[in-house]
């Protein structure tokens, strides 16, 4: 009895050591996903300045359009 109790504690040290191998696995792949994401959310903090930027010059380019237009049509 002694010996397959101390067989059964032999494959349960051994299962622990797995899981605790694949937890480390998975705590590294979510690391590396964690620090992928962070990069692609500062690329997009980055594209949203550049399409704000953009939008400023176009409704800037719009409004001095339509200054100039107006100007046109009233000084016939």
């Amino acid at each position: 009895m002694e010996g397959r109790v101390a067989e059964l504690s032999q494959v349960f040290d051994g299962l622990q050591a797995q899981l605790k191998g694949f937890e480390e696995r998975v705590d590294r792949r979510f690391d590396a996903f964690e620090r992928r994401f962070e990069d692609v959310n500062r690329r997009i903090d980055g594209l949203d300045g550049k399409a704000t930027r953009l939008f400023m010059w176009a409704v800037g380019i719009q409004v001095m359009l339509f200054t100039a237009t107006i100007g046109a049509i009233l000084a016939r």
